[in-house]
């Protein structure tokens, strides 16, 4: 997710991310099947949330969310803490999800103005694999696609958490050459100049 919102450009190695160079908090949470591959205590969902907060106070613009919760249910306890990001002035992505269905939680009962980003294929139509409804809000490339690996390699691999780091980048892209425009305009910038897939109709919903 990192490599393809910030991968080193023009070095001749590897990828260039979308917003080469940007500056990335990482901060760590994990499922509990991750943490049990690693040896450690699962993450709660407190900690989900106080990693957003964690990113809001220490100066992150953008937080990138690849990631989701097999649940209908609003989570108010992650709810709250993207609130308090909104308030920051901060811009909240998510990945919709992977299930071919409904998007995922908490994307899907998240305040209105998280940015919520669905896969599309090679052929820019809808990833058979990707969540959609109507709390999507925008669909980026999310199939085969090339990006970095922690062995110091880089691998292919396909999802909505590749395509909301598509979003993440461009979104940190457009506040590069002007940084003084408000949340708000930048997220609305990106859905306005989307292009269009399909015969479907669209709606823009102001904020």
């Amino acid at each position: 997710v990192a490599g393809i919102i910030g991968a080193i450009a023009n070095n001749g190695i590897g990828i260039a991310g979308v917003a080469s160079g940007v500056k990335i908090l990482p901060i760590s949470i994990c499922y509990t099947s991750d943490a049990q591959n690693l040896g450690l205590p699962p993450s709660t969902v407190s900690h989900f949330a106080n990693a957003i907060r964690f990113a809001a106070n220490n100066g992150a613009r953008i937080i990138n969310n690849s990631w989701s919760f097999s649940t209908s249910c609003p989570i108010p306890e992650i709810n709250d803490a993207i609130t308090y990001a909104h308030q920051k002035g901060c811009i909240v992505v998510f990945a919709s999800g992977n299930d071919s269905s409904a998007v995922s939680q908490p994307a899907a009962g998240a305040p209105s103005a998280v940015l919520v980003v669905g896969a599309t294929d090679s052929g820019a139509q809808r990833a058979t694999y990707s969540n959609y409804g109507t709390s999507l809000d925008i669909v980026a490339p999310g199939s085969d696609i090339m990006t970095i690996e922690t062995s110091d390699g880089y691998m292919v691999a396909s999802g909505t958490s590749l395509a909301a780091p598509h979003v993440s980048g461009i979104l940190a892209s457009i506040w590069g050459i002007n940084p003084d425009l408000p949340a708000s305009r930048v997220r609305n910038i990106i859905e306005q100049t989307a292009q269009k897939i399909g015969m479907y109709g669209y709606d823009l919903i102001s904020e």
